[in-house]
């Protein structure tokens, strides 16, 4: 079967998104985490990802049940100063040794997933797809699923989070800047500012999957 030349492009780039993604399962460490000096560690972060990991800022991430590995490597990045460029985050970041990166990756990625859709206080954009959204961001699915919840060890879920948040790393992926990154360059390049609404809205508007139920999908395959 023939396929067009735009087709043959995002299946390239969708192919070279997952085998990149591949290397993402690395871990930083092989010391156990101590969960409990993780979420004292983690207090200074409450602020921003509160206690609970639940953000209740628009432009600020939920990290409650992310994946550890990821978020490991989001905060080494920050500390060392590569792929991301965050200056509150990156002030931060550089106060941690490598066994408090371990530990509050393993804080946050230990606490419960929670539903944000019906409780978020972000204003939702009247003017977005949510159903053109989803068939824009088929080439995501790959890494980041279909549901939102990533089977891939190391990509982080993007069901509920905040349409700001995932406006703003789609905008820094595609402009440059914020954000640093070959794979997720390459995927946000052919973005318009249309895209780019529809597919935050239809991330956003995913329920959060608990980590129980993902278990009890997986097992019952």
């Amino acid at each position: 079967m023939k396929i067009s030349k735009r087709q043959f492009i995002w299946k390239s780039i969708a192919l070279a998104s997952l085998l990149v993604s591949r290397s993402y399962a690395e871990p930083f460490g092989t010391a156990a985490p101590d969960v409990e000096a993780g979420r004292q560690k983690a207090a200074m972060c409450s602020a921003c990802h509160s206690a609970d990991g639940i953000s209740k800022l628009p432009s600020v991430p939920h990290l409650a049940g992310q994946q550890r590995s990821y978020l490991e490597r989001a905060l080494h990045a920050y500390r060392e100063g590569q792929h991301r460029h965050d200056l509150a985050m990156t002030a931060l970041a550089k106060r941690l040794s490598d066994a408090d990166i371990v530990n509050i990756a393993a804080f946050f990625s230990s606490l419960p997933r929670m539903n944000t859709v019906e409780t978020t206080s972000e204003p939702s954009d009247q003017s977005a797809d949510v159903t053109a959204g989803k068939r824009r961001a088929a080439v995501c699915f790959a890494c980041h699923s279909p549901n939102g919840i990533s089977k891939v060890t190391g990509i982080p879920y993007l069901a509920g989070q905040h349409r700001k948040y995932l406006s703003d790393a789609l905008h820094g992926y595609r402009d440059g800047g914020s954000r640093d990154d070959l794979t997720m360059t390459s995927m946000a390049a052919p973005l318009s500012d249309r895209d780019i609404a529809n597919v935050t809205a239809y991330f956003s508007s995913l329920k959060v999957i608990s980590k129980e139920a993902e278990r009890q999908n997986t097992d019952s395959r």
